[in-house]
């Protein structure tokens, strides 16, 4: 059993990858800490706690996190996610109070990583403020988990003249908290895996999938419909294109173990935070002497992504064991 903690700014692909992890039998979601960047962190905690319950998984505990960057303005993706992150089609609970000072998303890591060391996985969907205030306590905190997936980054580093893989899209979970970002990617023993925009961006399901979507009649599937009708038409908007852009749920297939199932292809090379203010990225440099090594994935089929999430959707969830 692969035991996994998710930090997540819950907005409607954060739904969806819990969705998907609450599918895989042999995953269990041990914790859930949360964060700002989609919504709001109180809007995030309420907002995990809702898909959880949907899913089965009213045992699993939800911290909720700090409520703005390590540095710098709190800004959110309302216009993605809608205002309250999960489409603003009526169904988000109200935000939750903030984390008392002392047990937020932080105290939570921290205490995970010292009771079970090389136990726990750990998967980051959001901007990386917890992990950045947990690591400033403890600079060894992220290599007592036996993994780490980011979602985030934007591949190699850029050459003159060299395309813009993210189309225009950026590195949202940096440039929403840069500081968090560089003290993760410069953590000494972590292994980190960067699941960057560079890929997912153009990992999506089709007109196939959403029609799939729009007919599962499961409740978390009549729920990943309502939510995400809001996210596919910032993306037409966008793009031209309607489509689901599965941009968490493919770092929730890497953490969980199932790279091979998609066909994922990963890259080595030194994490770095670099760009002008209000656009930086995590991205993939050479190597250097004394240095961690940081994996990033550098491909994957859309179209087994895809399918896996509509799969997840369209059947029933596996009963767990509580306690």
């Amino acid at each position: 059993m692969l035991r996994l903690v998710v930090d997540t700014d819950t907005g409607i692909d954060d739904a969806l990858a819990l969705m998907l992890l609450a599918s895989l039998p042999d995953v269990e979601v041990v914790a859930v800490t949360t964060t700002h960047g989609n919504c709001t962190t109180e809007a995030s905690t309420a907002n995990a706690r809702f898909v959880l319950d949907g899913c089965g998984l009213g045992h699993v505990p939800v911290t909720g996190g700090l409520s703005a960057p390590l540095v710098g303005e709190l800004s959110v993706a309302w216009f993605v996610h809608g205002h309250d992150g999960l489409g603003d089609c009526g169904v988000a609970p109200p935000p939750a109070p903030p984390a008392p000072a002392g047990a937020t998303a932080v105290e939570a890591l921290l205490d995970l990583a010292a009771r079970e060391p090389g136990e726990l996985h750990l998967l980051a969907l959001g901007p990386l403020t917890n992990l950045g205030a947990a690591l400033r306590v403890d600079p060894d905190v992220l290599a007592a988990f036996r993994s780490v997936t980011v979602m985030g980054g934007a591949g190699p580093r850029l050459g003159p003249g060299d395309p813009d893989a993210t189309l225009g899209v950026g590195d949202p979970n940096t440039y929403h908290d840069p500081e968090a970002a560089r003290l993760v990617a410069a953590a000494p023993g972590a292994p980190v895996t960067l699941v960057g925009v560079d890929v997912t961006i153009s990992t999506v399901g089709d007109a196939a999938h959403l029609a799939r979507l729009e007919a599962a009649d499961t409740p978390h599937g009549r729920l990943a419909a309502q939510i995400s009708r809001y996210y596919v038409d910032f993306y037409e908007r966008s793009s031209g294109t309607r489509a689901l852009t599965l941009h968490d749920p493919v770092a929730a297939l890497v953490a969980a173990g199932r790279s091979g199932a998609i066909g994922a292809t990963f890259v080595e090379g030194r994490a770095v935070v670099e760009g002008p203010a209000g656009e930086e990225r995590c991205v993939l440099a050479p190597l250097e002497p004394g240095h961690r090594t940081t994996r990033a994935l550098a491909g994957c089929d859309a179209e087994a992504v895809a399918e896996a999430m509509t799969t997840a959707l369209e059947h029933p969830l596996p009963t767990r064991p509580v306690g």
